[in-house]
């Protein structure tokens, strides 16, 4: 195959151009197509008030089974990998962080929710400072606490939400699920 910059023609020029462009931004329409589709899943959870919250989890969980099944077959890996114990954990710990979330998105506003999600990380890293002694840097409490501010200043604003369910839904789901 010739090089790159051995077309002299500007139509070929233009049409590699235009192909390498394709490939640069193929990763930024992939985040987008992302960000798209778990944004359409939590507006469906909250408007699905009249389905109970494990059942939701059921049928997402379903459509994702389904899906890993074939992506795992198609590349020939074994599907309960190499470590039995391990991946079940993670997959009651997903599910848990998964049912808790969608339980969040039914009785806070989503726009709370979803922001409140957001500090998982740090009951991830309070977690794993505790219990596999890991080092924290001095920037990253700060950060860490620049970030607690933001979702408190969130609760400020909304009387809907409490401290008590906050924490708590955070400290059992999220962090285990992030961490394993």
């Amino acid at each position: 195959m010739e090089s790159f910059w051995a077309y002299r023609n500007v139509r070929h020029f233009d049409w590699h151009l235009a192909t390498f462009a394709h490939l640069k931004y193929k990763g930024i329409l992939y985040i987008l197509l992302s960000s798209l589709t778990y944004a359409a899943v939590n507006l469906c959870v909250k408007y699905l008030q009249h389905i109970p919250t494990h059942e939701i989890v059921f049928f997402r969980s379903a459509i994702s089974l389904v899906i890993s099944i074939v992506w795992i077959q198609r590349l020939k890996i074994p599907f309960f990998g190499h470590n039995r114990k391990w991946l079940m954990i993670r997959g009651f710990a997903g599910m848990s962080a998964l049912f808790l979330f969608f339980l969040t998105i039914k009785e806070m506003p989503l726009a709370s929710a979803t922001t409140i999600q957001y500090i998982s990380p740090i009951f991830t890293v309070l977690l794993a400072t505790q219990l596999m002694k890991e080092k924290v840097r001095p920037i990253q409490w700060l950060l860490f606490l620049l970030a607690f501010i933001g979702v408190l200043m969130i609760k400020g604003f909304d009387d809907r939400i409490s401290y008590l369910y906050l924490g708590v839904r955070n400290c059992v789901g999220f962090h285990f699920w992030n961490r394993i």
